[in-house]
């Protein structure tokens, strides 16, 4: 078929997302508190749609 698969971490954009926020709001995020907002940071970090993946 021809296709190519990568894989990486997203650590680093989590941990970035995270830092930026927590900024904002002057406070840490926790599991216990921030579960929702976690969760929306791992999963958009997730997302290719910030990649150029395909166009080439």
């Amino acid at each position: 078929m021809g296709a190519q698969f990568h894989q990486w971490t997203i650590d680093d954009e989590v941990n970035s997302y995270e830092q930026k926020i927590e900024t904002a709001l002057g406070r840490k995020l926790s599991w216990e508190t921030d579960d929702i907002a976690k969760q929306n940071i791992q999963a958009r970090s997730r997302s290719p749609h910030h990649l150029d993946v395909g166009k080439h």
